[in-house]
C-alpha cells in the first residue's frame, strides 16, 4: 500500500533518506532495520523517529555526502513551539527573495575574503594566514546562517 507523506515532514524526509542512503548504512548508524525505518516514516503509524535516532540518520546522510536534514527540522519544531508558548525566537520569517539577496551578499563576502586572502600582496601571499582562514570561516558561517534562514522561510510557505 502506498503511503502519502507531506513534503517537508519528518516522515517524508526519513522515507527520502532511506532511498538515498540505503538500509545497510542506516542500520550501522541507527541499529534499526529497514522495516522499523519504514514504519517510522509512515505518518499513519504511531511509531515516531526519536531525536537521538534522527541525529544518527543525519550521520548516515553525512557519510553519503548528503546534507543534514533532521537536526534542522528539529530546530524548526523547537522554534515553533517556543514561539507558540510566548518564548523569544531569533528567527523571523522573511520574504524568500529578500533572503536570497541576503544569501548572495553573504556568499559575495566569502568570495571577497578568499580573493583578498590569496592575493599576491596579502600577508602570506597566495597562502592563507591563520587570521585569513578564521575570517573566511566566519564569513562562511554567516552565509550558512542566512541559507538556514532561507530554508526555514521556504519550509514555512
Amino acid at each position: 500500500m502506498t503511503v502519502d507523506r507531506d513534503p517537508g515532514t519528518i516522515e517524508f524526509k526519513l522515507f527520502q533518506t532511506i532511498n538515498e542512503v540505503g538500509p545497510e548504512l542506516l542500520n550501522r548508524t541507527t541499529g534499526f532495520g529497514l522495516d522499523a525505518l519504514y514504519k517510522a516514516s509512515n505518518p499513519n503509524d504511531p511509531v515516531r523517529l526519536a531525536a537521538v535516532t534522527a541525529a544518527n540518520v543525519d550521520v548516515a546522510r553525512s557519510l553519503k555526502g548528503l546534507p543534514r536534514i533532521f537536526l534542522p527540522h528539529l530546530e524548526n519544531q523547537y522554534e515553533r513551539l517556543l514561539a507558540d508558548l510566548g518564548g523569544t525566537v531569533r528567527y523571523q520569517q522573511g520574504d524568500v527573495f529578500d533572503r536570497l539577496a541576503s544569501v548572495m551578499s553573504e556568499v559575495g563576502d566569502v568570495a571577497g575574503v578568499l580573493r583578498a586572502s590569496t592575493h599576491i600582496n596579502s600577508p602570506d601571499g597566495r597562502n592563507f594566514s591563520n587570521s585569513e582562514k578564521n575570517q573566511a570561516l566566519s564569513e562562511v558561517d554567516e552565509a550558512i546562517e542566512e541559507l538556514m534562514k532561507m530554508r526555514k522561510d521556504i519550509e514555512r510557505l
